[in-house]
């Protein structure tokens, strides 16, 4: 599937370097980004019926392990079990608690520390849509549209469709919460926006930093930058305010390093609100 992302600027640099910029899902303009709602209710009986339930589970006993002070994983550890049951219980409580009340800037603190995203639009989109899409992250139809096609086989990133929900993301604390709980939430939020934003047509790439290479900003940040091989590109389109002397030099590179590439010029339709397009 063609994927397209539509860059403001930089995009000359982008090309050349082979890198895509990633971003933190607390930059971005949707201030819904992290919202999600808890329902249900975690007591002290589900609490142990939880427990209960995965008594054999390894991965759940070696992370209590690391909360409840003398629970251990060997042959002995169901009667420890029994011992620490009200710790337990407690402490499952205390996170699915934790969850329900977590402010915005926490859930964004996390998020920042694993996550990397970079947004992209799906090529065919209704003409009116691509109108907005150029205006809002093209500036103003001044920047350049790359399309990607990526392998099948992704072993640095994922790339989810965006969906478009009319309510916030459910989780349901009755069904028992622990420590990984939350980032598989934060994970699911970030594949997930209001029906505003449909017209995005968004897929997401999701990495994480150890992937990425860190770059230090003028400003003084840290970016992190994704690499991607240049088969991945399969057209580049410039859009209908882009400045003749852009359009030379991206160009004059993509005859050079990108020879398999289509590259095409946005113009106004004769009659209708939509833009067709002519190769360079």
């Amino acid at each position: 599937m063609l994927l397209h992302r539509y860059l403001g600027s930089y995009a000359f640099e982008t090309l050349k370097e082979a890198k895509l910029k990633t971003a933190r899902l607390s930059s971005f303009n949707d201030p819904f980004e992290f919202l999600f709602r808890t329902i249900g209710e975690m007591t002290a009986k589900k609490a142990r019926e939880y427990i209960d339930s995965r008594r054999n589970d390894l991965a759940f006993l070696n992370l209590a392990a690391q909360h409840i002070p003398g629970l251990f994983v060997d042959k002995k550890a169901n009667k420890v079990l029994e011992r620490k049951l009200p710790q337990m219980r407690a402490w499952i409580v205390a996170n699915s608690e934790r969850l329900r009340q977590m402010p915005i800037e926490n859930r964004e603190r996390i998020s920042d520390k694993t996550l990397r995203v970079i947004c992209f639009s799906e090529a065919m989109v209704d003409l009116l849509d691509e109108i907005v899409l150029w205006s809002h992250y093209a500036q103003k139809h001044i920047g350049v549209r790359i399309g990607f096609e990526f392998p099948s086989e992704k072993k640095r990133f994922e790339i989810f469709k965006v969906d478009y929900r009319e309510s916030q993301l459910e989780v349901d604390i009755s069904t028992g919460i622990t420590d990984g709980t939350l980032g598989n939430v934060l994970f699911e939020c970030a594949k997930t926006k209001s029906l505003a934003w449909r017209y995005e047509h968004e897929h997401r790439l999701l990495t994480t930093p150890k992937y990425c290479e860190p770059k230090i900003m003028p400003d003084g940040t840290t970016e992190h930058f994704l690499d991607f091989s240049r088969a991945w590109v399969k057209s580049v389109d410039f859009g209908v305010r882009c400045p003749q002397a852009e359009i030379q030099r991206i160009t004059t590179l993509l005859k050079a390093d990108y020879p398999h590439v289509v590259f095409r010029k946005a113009d106004y339709h004769k009659s209708e609100y939509a833009l067709e397009y002519k190769e360079i």
